[in-house]
């Protein structure tokens, strides 16, 4: 599990600390055992209703956290400079996807990123 360390002026957040017996998406579904990697909930959100986005931030590369149509309307209807970060999965993903090279970022475990954007 990668864990990230969100740090804005003087906060911080941290995603994804734990993930465990118990997770919410376990109890949002009710059962006692997830098939991994798929969605038991219908999430409703219109990828292309987005219009307005500092950053793409993708913990993992678990199609529940990366989707190819947040990517595709990010870059049809945001800024061009939007930056994509996560780990290399994500970033092989995104390449595979046509998000432009110059904006994706890789995290990596233990570094921190300093950014006067956001």
């Amino acid at each position: 599990m990668r864990r990230f360390l969100v740090r804005y002026r003087v906060n911080r957040a941290m995603v994804n600390p734990l993930m465990k017996t118990g997770h919410q998406m376990q109890r949002m579904a009710g059962v006692k055992k997830l098939q991994p990697n798929l969605r038991t909930t219908p999430f409703v959100l219109d990828p292309f209703a987005i219009r307005q986005i500092d950053a793409v931030l993708a913990t993992h590369d678990h199609n529940d956290h990366i989707d190819v149509n947040v990517a595709a309307a990010v870059m049809q209807n945001c800024a061009d400079n939007v930056p994509f970060i996560g780990p290399q999965t994500c970033v092989d993903l995104w390449v595979g996807w046509g998000v432009p090279k110059e904006t994706l970022h890789r995290g990596k475990t233990g570094r921190c990123r300093e950014s006067e954007r956001y």
